[in-house]
Formats: structure tokens, sequence, C-alpha cells
């Protein structure tokens, strides 16, 4: 895993460490989970990371989407969403952003560790 950085953004508190125990013990390196988009963009101007896995619905005035874009403006990682929301419209404004990919939940651990794996696998340098 070479020291990749993944943050992960859920406003979803036991969701959000839920995924990062996974990552974790699959050996990731996992940034506290902020809880609002608002945490999620201080934290990517503390230390951007090399992934990105955010929920699209964040329990403030700033969405996923809008902390998706912020990170991509400065830092071209991939994007993960992680969501309950399946709507065309959301769905449809979210690929704006042109993410790796959805995980829509709840979702299995192996389905997070596998398209974690291969959205780490195209930064490899």
């Amino acid at each position: 895993m070479g020291g990749k950085k993944i943050l992960i953004v859920e406003d979803e508190a036991i969701q959000g460490m839920a995924a990062k125990d996974v990552l974790v013990k699959d050996g990731y390196d996992v940034m506290p989970v902020p809880f609002t988009g608002e945490e999620a963009i201080q934290l990517i101007e503390q230390s951007p990371p090399d992934l990105a896995i955010i929920d699209i619905t964040l329990g403030d005035e700033i969405d996923g989407i809008q902390v998706a874009r912020h990170l991509l403006e400065k830092h071209k990682v991939p994007i993960i969403y992680l969501t309950a929301h399946t709507d065309d419209e959301t769905i449809d404004e979210a690929k704006k952003t042109e993410p790796f990919g959805f995980i829509y939940k709840p979702c299995e651990d192996r389905d997070l560790l596998k398209m974690v794996a291969e959205a780490l696998k195209d930064t490899d340098t």
C-alpha cells in the first residue's frame, strides 16, 4: 500500500469509523474521519490525501460533491463516492467531478477494499 493516505468523509460516525477500521486492518493509512464538509476541507488543506472516499450527503451546508470539487481544484486524486442516494439527479451531479467510482450503502467490506485497491493502483508512480 506504500503509505498512501486515504480520506473518508462520512457524516454518520459509525459508518465512517467502520470503513476506516476495514481499511486500517488491510494496511492502509487512513486520516482522521471528518463528519462535515467544512471539517473535510480544513483537513484537505492541512494534508492532501492520495484517495478520498466521500459521502455525497453530509450534515452541513457543504455536501460531498462540493468537497470533491474543492479537493480536485488543487489536487488530482481519485474520488470514490460512498452513498445511499441513487436518484439520477444526484448521481449526474456527482459524475461531473469524474469520480473513480461509486459504492452504494450498505457495502460489503470486500467491495470497498477492491475499489480502493483499484483506485490507488492508478496513482502508483
